[in-house]
């Protein structure tokens, strides 16, 4: 209903204990606009061995955006016809917990503010980076315009 009604839905995957990956996700896919899946995610639902075979596949499908979080190496957005590769912040990391789902919220927060996928990967690393560099799953986080700042500032792990 909510893509008849012209919203984009978006889904970010969770382990799956049971190993149904496939048998659960698929029949949703095609309803998916955004599937966000960590890179060990991706490589367990889609049973392919890297990143671009495993959203390949998964665009094939029906979803209409796959991006992959890989931690302190950033994020992969693939939509069909490109791909960005956007490196993470160099952080020294204290606790990782909530940190994908902090970057799936700026991910989609610069989205929602007009941003183009380069800027809402760039954002959502920065959260991600943020959550991880403090004790606490959101205690790193900061304000929109000050996480920009605390992005231009700091450098990515590719330099």
């Amino acid at each position: 209903r909510a893509v008849k009604a012209g919203w984009t839905t978006s889904l970010d995957t969770g382990h799956d204990t049971r190993g149904e990956w496939m048998a659960v996700l698929e029949p949703c896919l095609e309803n998916i606009g955004l599937l966000f899946a960590n890179e060990a995610e991706a490589l367990k639902i889609s049973g392919r061995p890297d990143a671009r075979s495993a959203a390949r596949l998964l665009l094939g499908l029906g979803v209409k955006t796959v991006v992959i979080k890989r931690g302190r190496n950033g994020c992969a957005v693939f939509d069909g016809e490109k791909e960005i590769w956007a490196q993470g912040f160099a952080v020294e990391p204290l606790d990782t917990t909530g940190a994908g789902d902090c970057f799936t919220g700026g991910f989609l927060a610069g989205l929602h503010r007009g941003g183009t996928f380069l800027d809402a990967a760039r954002l959502g690393n920065a959260c991600g980076a943020l959550s991880a560099s403090r004790i606490g799953s959101v205690s790193g986080l900061l304000g929109y315009q000050d996480t920009l700042e605390w992005a231009a500032r700091h450098r990515t792990n590719g330099g």
